[in-house]
């Protein structure tokens, strides 16, 4: 098979696939607006209230205990690393790390048209 046919197909196959999920997810919306609908039906028919008030949300430092410290303390970032600590967990490992001008660079566009071109191997 050639490739143009592969790829023409693959895109056929994705964007088919994509036109799939888009229609069930239409789908899934239009369910899910037509059950709140029912549900606020029943609810206004037996005179319950269907929706509560939002909760309301701690403020650090409100005096809320340990809720409050919790809270925080999930939010919080860790501790950052120093450099020569992670050197040398680095070097531990065995990463070796060189200075960013000594650093591997990527293929050149020349060398990797090059290496993938097709001479007709395909």
């Amino acid at each position: 098979m050639k490739p143009e046919t592969k790829l023409k197909l693959r895109k056929w196959a994705l964007m088919t696939l994509k036109a799939i999920v888009w229609s069930v997810d239409e789908w899934l919306h239009a369910q899910e607006l037509r059950l709140r609908k029912d549900l606020e039906q029943l609810g206004s028919a037996r005179g319950v209230v269907t929706s509560l008030p939002p909760k309301p949300r701690p403020q650090f430092g409100s005096g809320d205990g340990a809720a409050s410290v919790k809270r925080a303390g999930e939010l919080r970032a860790p501790a950052p690393i120093k450099f020569d600590e992670w050197l040398q967990e680095a070097q531990e490992r065995g990463i070796e790390a060189r200075p960013k001008n000594q650093r591997r660079r990527g293929m050149p566009a020349r060398a990797f048209d090059l290496r993938f071109s097709s001479h007709g191997t395909l």
